[in-house]
């Protein structure tokens, strides 16, 4: 790994290990001991993983030589989601009798934490030590795949890993092929196409249509520059690819494979309009927005009001919920938090693979975060931003440093 200007190549690999832990602390979401025994309590290991993270951070800062620190910033555009962050915590001022504001506010808080941690740490850090991150969802996606086919299909048929459930599931699923298609850009070779249907053909098992719809809209924005980068032939090579894997897939399970993308995704969807209850909840949410609909019903005002009725904690949609706890206020703030982040990484140039790629994964969980998902959950939407932007900032536009620590 190449070193950057003024900093030994040591730091930069503790450097990596910062993002490894980052990395780690998102792909588990809200890991608690139980998921790994039942006979464990249930704590959540969150706080435990953020403070060692920033803990470890001051100390690779306080060693670094002055250069090196000079570069530690933030993009101008986390301003907005600290903004955001501010009015749905003030919103508990408001939230209904009951609210859970305890937890609600344990989410936002730690969601602003892992991505300031994560903008800092790649800001110095080079980009080939940043795109380490592909290596890892590629890996993660693996084992994802091969817990989930072990495991077998749940009670609906569905598939999903590591108590993840099945929308987690297809997330990782569509990231692990955008992970394969940036080592085809990378390195120019062929061989990483191989897993590319494998994670098609897991998104597919997994039931997810918010996830699968995701996955299309990332290709769909990104098609111009991703064909331009793979090239014709291999562009065709992963459509014929993935018709192989599922022919030869629903061979080998003698057609139950057509069965379940035929029952799942055409009867359910289109014939009998099957939206596994988002109809109702949306009605839900749009009758909350409606008494409230400047200032929300505060945080976790959804979840207060609902619980008893058909224990929803969520709208299962970003900016739902946003309009919801916060009102007009809120899901304004944070259209502009996504876009402050979204435009200067689509005015980067040259569009690497590297950047390319998380504008891709950016808006995969961007669509997928309409359908499941809270606040939490849209944290790799944000690590997608901010990790390219963050670097490429500190690269091009100096400023003053956000740790102005004295030089050793």
């Amino acid at each position: 790994m190449k070193a950057l200007s003024g900093v030994r190549p040591a730091w930069i690999s503790i450097g990596v290990g910062l993002l490894f832990g980052l990395f780690i602390m998102c792909l588990a979401g809200r890991f608690t001991l139980d998921r790994i025994s039942p006979d464990l309590p249930a704590v959540d290991l969150r706080w435990a993983g953020i403070s060692a993270l920033i803990i470890a951070f001051l100390f690779w800062v306080s060693g670094m030589p002055r250069d090196a620190r000079m570069r530690i910033r933030f993009p101008h555009g986390l301003i907005a989601l600290y903004v955001w962050a501010s009015w749905t915590l003030i919103s508990a001022l408001w939230a209904p009798q009951g609210a859970q504001l305890a937890e609600a506010a344990e989410n936002v808080v730690l969601l602003v934490a892992v991505v300031t941690l994560a903008s800092l740490v790649a800001s110095v850090l080079p980009e080939e030590a940043l795109a380490r991150i592909w290596l890892w969802f590629l890996l993660a996606a693996l084992l994802y795949l091969a817990a989930a086919l072990v495991a077998g299909p749940g009670d609906q048929g569905r598939y999903s890993a590591f108590g993840g459930g099945p929308n987690v599931f297809a997330r990782i699923m569509g990231i692990g092929a955008i992970a394969a298609l940036f080592y085809v850009m990378q390195r120019r070779r062929v061989w990483p196409l191989i897993v590319v249907p494998l994670f098609a053909l897991g998104a597919v098992l997994s039931g997810s249509r918010g996830g699968l719809l995701a996955a299309s809209v990332a290709i769909l924005v990104c098609a111009v520059p991703l064909t331009r980068r793979l090239g014709a032939a291999k562009s065709a090579l992963i459509g014929f690819a993935m018709l192989a894997v599922f022919a030869v897939a629903n061979s080998l399970s003698s057609g139950r494979l057509g069965a379940i993308i035929y029952e799942r995704f055409f009867q359910q969807t289109l014939v009998e309009g099957y939206s596994s209850g988002r109809d109702v909840i949306g009605e839900e949410a749009w009758r909350l927005i409606g008494a409230s609909p400047i200032f929300g019903v505060g945080l976790d005002g959804f979840g207060t009001l609902n619980r008893l009725s058909f224990e929803v904690d969520y709208p299962h949609n970003l900016f739902l919920s946003a309009l919801v706890e916060g009102g007009v206020v809120s899901v304004t703030l944070l259209g502009t938090a996504i876009v402050a982040l979204a435009v200067p990484l689509v005015r980067v140039r040259p569009v690497s693979p590297f950047v390319l790629t998380c504008l891709m994964a950016a808006v995969l969980i961007l669509v997928a975060a309409q359908f499941s998902g809270d606040y939490y959950d849209s944290r790799l939407m944000w690590l997608f931003l901010v990790l390219p932007i963050s670097h490429y900032g500190a690269k091009r536009r100096p400023s003053h440093p956000l740790v102005p620590l004295k030089a050793r």
